[in-house]
């Protein structure tokens, strides 16, 4: 390649029919400034794309690293998911779990309780039959009282009547009492 220094430089030969050499310094003055600037420009050309490779150079190594944070981002929300379901699958199976286990106690507790109201209802049953007879047996006494005063010897004036029915119907009265207390 030639540059305008060697422009400059170029020597001619004379001859008797040449051109003038005035205007042959001059034409190769203006190639040399020309050739000047040209150089001037591509070596400008050149620092800029020296400076544009090394910004391509610089955004290149931002994609590639945009691109691994994107792939660690997307192996990361993978795992995340991953992890979502296995803890949503462990704590259902703990639940499931515990409400088993809540459903078997509640069910022996009301086992339990259901026992324990037989158990009452049989003593409760138990007890009023118990009543029952004791008043049947009570009731049965004074029945047998009143029989035997009835069969002593001696007149029963009216007044003894009145009074002695007052004394039955009390007793009778008191002891209806008691019983419904009882029950």
């Amino acid at each position: 390649m030639i540059t305008a220094n060697d422009v400059m430089k170029k020597g001619f030969e004379q001859t008797k029919l040449g051109y003038r050499m005035e205007e042959v310094d001059d034409f190769l003055g203006q190639v040399a400034d020309t050739l000047r600037a040209l150089e001037s420009e591509v070596e400008q050309m050149r620092a800029e794309k020296d400076e544009d490779d090394n910004k391509i150079a610089v955004l290149v190594a931002s994609i590639k690293d945009y691109r691994a944070k994107e792939d660690a981002i997307k192996d990361a929300l993978i795992d995340a998911r991953t992890q979502k379901n296995e803890i949503i699958e462990k704590a259902t199976a703990q639940a499931e779990e515990i409400l088993a286990e809540a459903n078997k106690e509640a069910d022996k507790v009301k086992s339990s309780i259901n026992v324990g109201i037989d158990e009452q209802k049989a003593e409760l049953e138990r007890v009023q039959e118990e009543v029952k007879n004791f008043k049947r047996e009570l009731m049965d006494m004074y029945r047998e009282h009143i029989k035997l005063i009835s069969e002593l010897p001696g007149e029963i004036t009216d007044e003894d009547e009145e009074e002695y029915e007052e004394v039955v119907e009390y007793e009778e009265e008191e002891a209806t009492k008691y019983f419904d207390k009882v029950q």
